[in-house]
């Protein structure tokens, strides 16, 4: 669960980020932050074949540093 909630903070805090820096959203910026933060939890946290890529991407990244 710590990989989920890690790749949760990750998304999410990059999706705010883009949602808050952007101009076109200056009206409703709450509502796509709200958007955002919904759909990365739902992506990270509920979504079977969402996590079951973050499981495969974590462990090619540590076979990736096994071999360096």
């Amino acid at each position: 669960m710590a990989k989920f909630y890690a790749a949760y903070g990750a998304l999410t805090g990059v999706f705010v980020t883009i949602a808050v820096a952007a101009d076109y959203a200056q009206r409703h910026r709450t509502f796509f932050v709200l958007l955002d933060v919904i759909l990365v939890a739902y992506l990270c946290l509920f979504n079977s074949w969402f996590r079951n890529r973050l499981i495969g991407w974590t462990n090619a990244l540590a076979e990736f540093e096994k071999r360096k």
